[in-house]
């Protein structure tokens, strides 16, 4: 094995003589990876005897699945016979333009040395006679159209290997999810527990024993962090440039809502214990609580007068002083007074529920239980209209943006509220409402979740949910089936582990007299649960902790999902096609000399490999529809450019983060790979997935392993890039979870770049190509040109390149589904973005249609009789036989060879 080099410093070439100089550390800019490519590609025209120009041209081969793959190998082997490829300098790919650019880039390595022109003549169709042999290259792709399963019998090795593989994967990742869940579900009952043991030292009064102290300490910390971002708010604009975390919504959680939960928590226990004393004490309440909410809030404005003075802002300018340093002794005390005010209807609120306790739950065995899964809410509840009451009293008194900063408080404090509600629910009532249903209605409910799990699974990648004209029901199955399988899956692991504890305590349960009604249920339920030892619960936790993160660190979160899978058998397939020394393993059929360092190809055309990162936290409002930018792998570099937000399309202020894919997710047995990198660009099933990612989705997918896209190291990471996969995937594992992807993690989701841009032109835009072709073979039943409209408002919105097309010639003629033409031809204006590039430039391209001249090929003409869907078959189906193989690959090279004569033709010169 070769030493691992340093981080910043990139590889040699495997140019002779070539030696590349030491690179800075740290992300390296665009302008560096351009200059690099333009370098290379000057140099790789010059060798094969073709003039110098800064005018670059780019082949774009877009997403479809094998599809694509199949469309565009026709059209390479049409540009190969007009000797067209090689006046081409970037091979934009995505998705199932990737297997086949992954395939046309290893021959050029493997056959041509570098050179596109060498094995141009090539791989031209000809006739398979012994005179004119097809290439082998060719034939073994013809051989592994079902490149999954290449033996597509049922009870072939070949498919029962998948159906294996995928089980093996499953029960390992879904042990992971279910056990997390499960210690998830147990941690309501630890709380209760912990409760139970607070409740002995709280006295028989409300100012008595250490839990009040706490009590009391907390709301300290939460209203003192409250009036230092208040005061924060009146510097913020002279500030602008530093933001503290403690300002952000992580910090606020942290030093603010978590506190007042936890405070609520413990005063919810005094109000369960004290209701009898306390509901005749309601003067003591209202004048109490009122007292003690304003001291809260001198505390509160203390910290904001100080926030207000700290910091790199220095003092107030002249002109904003604080209201507190403005207001008068009047206005102090009226402040004073609203405030008490708002304190004491909270104090009144708590009387009001102290009441209700007393007389309706007084010697009820479920009371606790309830009282943990409603308590903290309601007191949280109070807090917030004891607020929401001192803020409409002050009116003026506040200012505008720190009741906008109070709204977004209470919206966080609502939404830690539904999560306390939906797990405590969960753990607490799930059990006793399943154990109260009839077992024939149990019955009938847990085949109606497997079937509408299952249906929702196959509504979603059904051609009729989504788009333009979608079937109503099916699409409600798709979009509510996920939330219908989680709530059934966590209420069945609720309810086994209210067995286990029944089992493994004393027994209450089941020794109690039978009952029908639910609330009955529960109360014998709650006796169960308040008999369960607390050393038994701690133990039953750590030991599922223990578990759960045993299991997260050995099975690799990327191992083990169907990346591999996914990986192995398109790098057999594509990659292997052009390895003429091959010698697969008898047994399993794969050799490893298939695969390619990416680093190695520094050859023309220049690949360019896109996939998505994705991100769901992403800062600018503008991208929160994406939920994903462009990541490219490329020979010299791999990362991905955050244009700047502020919309200039100046190349110079985007953020680049880009590192030398020599070192990049380096293992100890290989770096990244042209068929890693392929299988990444193709990963189109993944819970996250650019701006299809929907968190129940995502929950969905994750539990049934469904997860082809893949975690590597974040570029702009200091150390995380050079790493392959998480040491400790459970964080991860939980993110796809919970349908959540971030740029600033040590590790990002990559997913097919379909889930960002399908048509693969993003990139060439970007890099200022004078002329590009596309080959759109996206599925496009409806004709509807999405991906393309996508590429030219993302080109535009990230770059002001305006591309101008006229689709015309493709759109289907009258009520048939035939076109003009297979091609069409537009322009593109870079304007500022690239001010030396004088006049437009130009844009040609080509998709899947049948003419209206019905001129193509006759065996395409009979299959397109035969499948009324052709050339637009779903993306979903991976297994072609020969007939639908040599239709697609016909059609993609009558495209090319119809187009000759007018828009390819500055080409052919």
């Amino acid at each position: 094995m070769e030493p691992r080099q340093e981080a910043g410093v990139s590889s040699e070439s495997t140019n002779p003589g070539t030696i590349r100089q030491p690179l800075p550390p740290g992300p390296h800019p665009f302008e560096t990876v351009y200059k690099e490519e333009n370098e290379l590609i000057q140099e790789k025209r010059k060798s094969a005897g073709i003039k110098p120009s800064e005018e670059l041209t780019g082949l774009a081969l877009s997403g479809g699945g094998i599809r694509s793959a199949t469309f565009n190998l026709g059209v390479l082997q049409g540009l190969a016979e007009l000797g067209i490829l090689k006046k081409f300098d970037y091979l934009s790919t995505v998705s199932g333009g990737g297997y086949i650019g992954s395939w046309l880039t290893a021959l050029i390595n493997r056959e041509g040395q570098g050179e596109i022109g060498t094995i141009e003549p090539q791989i031209a169709p000809k006739t398979n006679d012994e005179a004119h042999p097809e290439h082998a290259a060719v034939t073994f792709l013809r051989n592994y159209s079902n490149y999954l399963t290449p033996r597509a019998s049922l009870f072939s090795n070949d498919t029962l290997t998948a159906v294996t593989t995928y089980l093996r994967n499953l029960f390992l990742n879904q042990g992971i999810v279910i056990v997390a869940l499960a210690v998830v579900l147990l941690t309501p009952r630890l709380i209760q527990n912990l409760g139970q043991a607070l409740r002995e030292p709280m006295g028989e009064a409300l100012l008595q024993g250490w839990p009040y102290l706490l009590s009391v300490a907390l709301l300290v910390v939460g209203v003192g962090a409250i009036g230092y971002n208040l005061g924060f708010t009146k510097r913020s604009g002279r500030a602008a440039q530093h933001k503290p975390w403690w300002t952000g919504t992580v910090g606020i959680i942290g030093i603010i809502v978590i506190p007042v939960v936890a405070a609520a928590w413990i005063d919810s226990l005094y109000l369960l214990k004290l209701a009898s004393d306390l509901k005749g004490e309601f003067m003591g309440l209202f004048f109490g609580t009122g007292a003690f909410y304003l001291l809260l809030w001198i505390v509160g404005y203390g910290f904001s007068l100080y926030s207000e003075r700290a910091g790199g802002a220095g003092t107030s300018p002249a002109g904003s002083e604080s209201l507190w340093e403005k207001a008068n002794i009047g206005e102090t005390l009226e402040m004073g007074v609203f405030t008490f005010l708002g304190g004491a209807a909270g104090g009144a609120l708590f009387w009001v529920f102290a009441y209700l306790i007393d007389k309706y739950l007084a010697g009820d065995p479920a009371k606790p239980w309830l009282g943990a899964v409603l308590g903290a809410p309601l007191v949280v509840a109070i807090f917030s209209l004891l607020v929401v009451v001192h803020i409409g009293l002050m009116g003026r008194l506040l200012l505008e943006d720190q009741r906008e900063w109070w709204s977004r408080l209470g919206a966080l404090l609502l939404g830690a509220m539904l999560i306390w509600l939906g797990i405590f629910g969960f753990a607490v009532l799930g059990p006793s409402l399943l154990i109260w249903t009839d077992r024939y209605v149990m019955a009938l409910l847990s085949s109606g979740w497997v079937i509408t799990t299952i249906g929702g699974v196959l509504a979603g990648k059904s051609a009729n949910t989504g788009g333009e004209n979608p079937k109503p029901w099916l699409d409600l199955l798709a979009r509510y089936a996920p939330y219908v399988f989680i709530i059934g899956l966590l209420a069945a692991i609720s309810l086994v582990i209210q067995a286990a504890l029944s089992a493994l305590g004393d027994g209450v349960a089941g020794n109690a007299e039978p009952c029908q009604g639910f609330y009955c249920i529960l109360q014998q339920q709650s006796k169960m649960m308040s008999a369960v030892k607390p050393d038994l619960l701690v133990w039953n936790t750590a030991l599922l902790t223990g578990i759960a993160s045993l299991l997260a660190w050995r099975v690799n979160v990327n191992l083990f999902s169907l990346h591999q899978f996914y990986r192995y058998r398109l790098t057999r397939a594509y990659l292997g096609a052009t390895n003429r020394k091959r010698h697969a393993h008898p047994f399993t059929g794969f050799d490893r000399d298939d695969d390619l360092n990416l680093s190695e190809l520094d050859q023309r055309p220049y690949p360019i490999i896109n996939t998505a990162i994705n991100f769901t936290d992403g800062g600018e409002l503008a991208w929160q529809d994406r939920k994903a930018t462009s990541f490219v792998f490329t020979p010299k570099y791999s990362g991905y450019q955050i244009p700047d937000p502020n919309a200039s399309h100046d190349p110079t202020k985007d953020r680049c983060y880009y590192r030398p894919t020599a070192e990049y997710a380096k293992t100890a047995i290989e770096e990244m790979s042209l068929g890693r990198a392929m299988a990444i660009s193709g990963a189109a099933a993944s819970p996250n997935m650019g701006y299809h990612t929907s968190p129940a989705s995502a929950f969905l997918l994750t539990v049934f392993n469904v997860r082809l896209g893949r975690w590597c190291g974040n570029p702009k990471h200091l150390s995380a890039w050079e790493k392959p996969d998480p040491v400790f995937g459970l964080r991860y594992l939980i993110s796809e979870l919970l349908g959540f992807s971030g740029l600033n993690l040590p590790f990002v989701s990559l997913s097919d770049g379909g889930h960002f841009e399908n048509t693969a032109i993003y990139e060439l835009v970007r890099r200022k190509c004078r002329r590009i072709v596309i080959c759109d073979a996206g599925a496009d039943p409806n004709v509807t040109f999405e991906d393309l409209g996508n590429a030219v408002r993302k080109c535009r919105a990230d770059f002001g390149v305006e591309i101008r097309i006229d689709l015309s010639w493709l759109q289907p003629v009258g009520e048939s589904k035939h076109s003009a033409r297979h091609y069409a031809e537009g322009t593109i204006d870079y304007g500022a973005y690239a001010p030396e590039i004088k006049g437009e430039s130009k844009l040609i391209v080509l998709k899947p249609s049948l003419s209206l001249q019905r001129d193509e090929p006759a065996d395409v003409l009979d299959y397109a009789a035969s499948h009324p869907d052709f050339p637009q078959q779903p993306t979903t189906d991976q297994w072609f036989d020969e007939a639908q193989f040599e239709s697609y690959r016909k059609l993609g090279y009558h495209a090319v060879m119809s187009a000759k004569t007018e828009a390819l033709r500055d080409l052919m010169s």
